[in-house]
């Protein structure tokens, strides 16, 4: 850790120093601004450390009296609650030093001997940044100070598109995305990540916007202030009673990509990029046992297989009596804006764009339909993978 080095004389209060003292009742008439010697010392002196700091104690004996019972000099440290982080003794003539790391808290310096003695207390705070990541909204200001230093500080950005900085460390969130801000004081810099996140009611009033100007899009609230929905034209495939009745079972299938808006609990907002799927078996004979499994397309060159979150779930007897009815309702992610995945994305896309392009519904007991896919849908899906990609790069 870069570390700023601040000399601090022997029970010292130097205002603008790493360490502020205050000598309690004990002590007499003692002058903060000169090194502290003396002899048959008994006093208790009190200082304050801001920060965590490395301090060097640098002990002087000159020599011994004529009292065998006081030829000893203690030096001890003690924090608050009576912990000791110095304890040194002291009984021949000569210099002694210790190094010792302090948190930042009260202190107390215990003096106590019958010699001749001066000590020097030299210091050196650990700078630091008042913090060293932040995600903010845009719009919103973030103050960050440098702890430990009283030289001047240099701030700035490596994304001034994203957040800007002062000279006075006020940071301010401009667009989403990320950005580094440094402080440079001397040699040293310190540095602190900044996430700028876009409020939740803006993101979804764009997706109402491109909902309003789209014959292609829908846009629909799943949970108000946490949850919405821009998806584009549904696809799928309907029989008619007839051909369940001769082949003594049938398939309903529906399927729409959608881009979902969603409140995290850490109120970051997250676009995701999704595929919904609905599987219904019509089986005059026997019962069903749908629930979700996989979701895959294929073109004449490329596949993609994708895990289909299981959502929606009923199997049962139709209450006609006639036949059982099983339903399974899901959805695939492609992308979402924290893990864009980016070759999927590349490749769903791809296939979109080609004539040969299937859909296949699977549960997990096997049973199965695809559909092939029309240009029309084909190029609506395309409009919102568009969309959703234009979103995640302006969010």
């Amino acid at each position: 850790m870069k570390k700023l080095k601040v000399n601090l004389l022997a029970v010292l209060f130097v205002i603008a120093g790493c360490v502020l003292w205050g000598n309690d009742a004990k002590a007499e008439n003692v002058d903060f601004y000169k090194q502290y010697s003396g002899e048959y010392a008994d006093d208790e002196y009190h200082f304050t450390l801001k920060y965590k700091c490395r301090m060097t104690v640098y002990i002087n004996y000159y020599g011994e009296d004529d009292y065998d019972d006081y030829d000893e000099l203690y030096v001890g440290i003690e924090d608050d609650e009576f912990d000791e982080a110095l304890e040194e003794y002291v009984d021949e003539p000569g210099e002694y030093k210790k190094t010792i790391t302090l948190a930042a808290g009260k202190y107390t310096l215990y003096l106590d001997g019958g010699v001749s003695y001066s000590v020097t207390l030299q210091g050196e705070y650990y700078s630091k940044l008042s913090a060293k990541n932040i995600a903010l909204q845009a719009g919103k200001t973030k103050t960050l100070k440098v702890y430990g230093t009283k030289q001047a500080v240099e701030w700035s950005s490596s994304n001034s598109k994203v957040a800007t900085v002062n000279s006075q460390g006020v940071v301010k969130a401009k667009k989403a995305g990320k950005a580094t801000i440094t402080a440079r004081f001397g040699t040293r810099k310190l540095e602190c990540k900044i996430t700028v996140q876009v409020p939740y009611k803006i993101i979804e009033k764009k997706l109402k916007k491109l909902a309003g100007k789209s014959k292609y899009f829908k846009f629909k609230t799943i949970d108000v202030g946490r949850k919405c929905r821009l998806s584009a034209a549904t696809t799928g495939w309907y029989p008619d009673s007839s051909e369940i009745i001769n082949d003594g079972y049938g398939f309903v299938i529906k399927m729409y990509p959608y881009v979902e808006l969603v409140k995290k609990n850490n109120q970051k907002s997250e676009l995701q990029l999704k595929f919904y799927g609905e599987l219904h078996e019509y089986l005059i004979y026997g019962s069903t046992s749908l629930h979700c499994s996989k979701f895959k397309m294929r073109t004449s060159n490329r596949r993609l297989d994708l895990p289909m979150k299981h959502t929606y779930g009923n199997n049962a007897l139709h209450s006609s009596g006639y036949f059982y009815l099983g339903t399974m309702k899901g959805h695939a992610t492609i992308s979402t804006s924290s893990d864009l995945q980016k070759s999927k994305l590349k490749k769903f896309r791809t296939m979109l764009g080609q004539d040969s392009l299937a859909i296949r519904l699977v549960s997990t007991d096997g049973a199965s339909q695809e559909i092939a896919i029309s240009g029309g849908a084909r190029r609506d899906w395309i409009k919102l993978v568009k969309q959703y990609q234009s979103l995640v790069k302006e969010f």
